[in-house]
């Protein structure tokens, strides 16, 4: 399951008793048993994960805390070469610290610079995790910079499943609560897929990223996503049919005590029937009964979330659909980057966005950007 390369990079005084190692393992049970059990703890830094991103072109390195004998902290770095350009790097919802401890933290993060130097990383991109403001002043100190990449998205809905189901949804707005029970009164079906409707669920997915105007995953890749992340639980989805042909499906992403929306798909048919609010309530609902304490549908433009969270008015019309579930609008730290090439940071600084695929080091934003 690749390649074993373990070794001490970092080590403290023997008071503090901090041990750094760095391995390149994409099957490790004990680093996923951390990642599970730790505040903040996210699937993007589980080896499963670390296997998907290998199929991308993407090599991890695992960086790992140590007090004796017991890992403390830790965090994924993916790395991938680019002729002419060097490497670039990044790390999405991490490091993991117990307790926030910002001892354990920065010996991490001086593990990973280490690490990106000897790869002769060009641009080095973090993005902290869901608990993670305290790492801010951090990578602030070492020169990073807030980065126009998102990585993981910062503005999302939360629902706390902590509730009965008619408290849920009492929350719901009024014109979404109509539609679910029209659909739900029509010839509509919501059930849960497996493998086999992975085929049409892509093409539902396809459908919506051609209206929507972004980029698909191949097919290939929901197949790695479910072989690497379903045999833990951590990937499901849900179907919603009309009359018996399947319009929507939402793919789920399972972990510690949350389930992700993570991607969705509609063909465009029967939009009066409303199965898409009909498929959504059946996801949350499902959360709530396989256990789950909260259902994130990640993914909501930060300055709908901004403006919720501060009550100075409505979303953006294009987050209303989300909203109108009712969930709790929340702010995830954004990225920071970091371009050691005092030339090439300078550049990098004073790149326009939308120029963002016109040299090597665009295109690799570009890359990092696709996750």
């Amino acid at each position: 399951m690749g390649s074993e390369r373990l070794s001490i990079i970092a080590k403290k005084d023997a008071k503090s008793d901090i041990r750094i190692q760095v391995s390149e393992s994409t099957a490790d049970q004990t680093w996923d048993k951390f990642v599970l059990n730790t505040k903040g703890g996210h699937h993007v830094q589980t080896s499963a994960w670390a296997r998907v991103k290998a199929t991308m072109g993407w090599k991890m390195n695992r960086i790992i805390a140590y007090k004796d004998g017991v890992i403390f902290g830790g965090a994924q770095v993916l790395i991938r070469s680019f002729p002419m350009l060097g490497s670039v790097a990044y790390v999405t919802k991490g490091p993991l610290c117990v307790e926030n401890d910002q001892a354990v933290a920065e010996f991490v993060l001086e593990g990973i610079l280490r690490i990106c130097h000897e790869k002769r990383c060009q641009l080095i991109a973090f993005q902290p995790p869901n608990n993670g403001m305290y790492l801010i002043e951090m990578l602030k100190a070492c020169h990073f910079c807030e980065s126009t990449l998102e990585l993981a998205p910062t503005g999302s809905l939360i629902f706390d499943l902590n509730e009965s189901e008619e408290q849920l949804y009492k929350k719901i707005h009024k014109t979404h609560r109509q539609s679910i029970r029209h659909a739900l009164r029509e010839d509509i079906t919501v059930r849960e897929g497996n493998q086999s409707d992975l085929g049409l669920f892509h093409s539902l997915y396809q459908a919506t990223a051609k209206r929507q105007g972004f980029t698909p995953f191949d097919r290939s890749y929901f197949d790695t996503l479910w072989e690497n992340l379903h045999p833990y639980g951590w990937m499901g989805l849900m179907l919603a049919s009309y009359q018996g042909e399947v319009v929507s499906g939402q793919l789920m992403v399972p972990f510690r005590d949350t389930v992700l929306l993570k991607m969705f798909g509609w063909s465009g048919k029967y939009p009066t029937h409303h199965l898409n609010e009909a498929l959504i309530w059946k996801s949350i609902l499902w959360s709530k009964e396989h256990g789950y304490r909260y259902c994130d549908f990640e993914g909501l433009d930060p300055s709908s979330a901004r403006v919720i969270i501060n009550g100075t008015g409505p979303p953006l019309v294009k987050d209303y659909f989300k909203y109108a579930f009712g969930g709790k609008a929340v702010i995830y730290p954004s990225a920071f980057d970091f371009v050691p090439n005092k030339a090439l940071n300078w550049a990098y600084r004073r790149m326009p966005p939308s120029m963002g695929g016109k040299s090597l080091l665009g295109r690799a934003v570009e890359i990092l950007r696709k996750r």
